[in-house]
């Protein structure tokens, strides 16, 4: 898997996602690496939400997405 590919899911859908959402539609195991090397570069953004009451995650998007 590579960052091009994340980045173009995530261009294409132009929503917020999950890393499960993302490795779903990928066909991945696991997209962290590729994730957390483009947030680093400031390429897309995340925010943190709330699953359950012991639970959270990100949901990640396209900086310049709408």
């Amino acid at each position: 898997m590579s960052q091009q590919s994340v980045f173009k899911l995530l261009k294409k859908k132009k929503k917020w996602m999950t890393s499960k959402e993302i490795a779903k539609n990928l066909g991945l195991m696991s997209p962290h690496t590729a994730l957390k090397q483009m947030y680093k570069y400031g390429e897309i953004i995340r925010r943190k939400i709330k699953i359950n009451d012991n639970g959270r995650c990100y949901q990640y998007k396209i900086k310049n997405a709408t």
